[in-house]
């Protein structure tokens, strides 16, 4: 496909299943793979089920234009994005929590193996949080999701448990230049200044 954005894996003819598409979709950003599964029931298609389900989370400050969350051109020329909030990317790391968490199974991995449909090793998938192999930070992460571009910047989020127990945490950081940097220091501020009560 080579897609801008991509990390370039991926050539033209490989064949994967759709579940092990998700692996690099959700382990290293691929944006090859989160085409090939628009493609795969048509992309604009994906796109228009990708707003109706935001629209039906309640996410009413959220629109997407397409399935990789890269900036794009409209048909005039002008610059087109995806956007959303951070209120709106809660109510969604919240949804996932209650639905789908082996979405967030995937997305703590901070490596795997990729194989095609024929069981063939393709390549080993790197995690682009590197949060996730930290041994100073002061929580479990649950589930996450980085993501840049240009215009919005380094954006992290996570879905974490404190360590004694209580409930979970949903922390967001956008527009940063210092994603892991800031999300460290939000963290650890909350450790330090909330008390948090192990669960029963």
């Amino acid at each position: 496909l080579a897609h801008d954005g991509s990390s370039g894996r991926f050539t033209d003819g490989d064949q994967f299943s759709a579940q092990n598409l998700f692996l690099p979709l959700l382990i290293e950003s691929d944006n090859d793979a989160g085409q090939a599964l628009a493609l795969a029931i048509n992309k604009d298609h994906f796109v228009n089920l990708m707003n109706q389900h935001a629209r039906m989370l309640g996410m009413k400050h959220t629109s997407f234009i397409n399935p990789t969350g890269l900036d794009e051109k409209n048909p005039e020329g002008n610059p087109a994005w995806n956007h959303s909030t951070a209120d709106d990317l809660a109510i969604l790391a919240a949804y996932i929590l209650k639905n789908h968490p082996d979405i967030y199974d995937i997305s703590i991995k901070s490596s795997d193996d990729l194989r095609d449909v024929a069981g063939a090793h393709h390549h080993t998938l790197i995690n682009t949080n590197k949060l996730l192999t930290s041994q100073a930070f002061p929580q479990k992460i649950i589930g996450g999701k980085t993501g840049e571009t240009s215009e919005a910047k380094q954006n992290l989020l996570l879905v974490t448990r404190p360590k004694s127990g209580g409930g979970y945490f949903v922390y967001i950081i956008l527009g940063s230049d210092h994603r892991f940097d800031d999300m460290e220091q939000l963290v650890n501020w909350v450790e330090k200044n909330h008390t948090i009560t192990a669960t029963p």
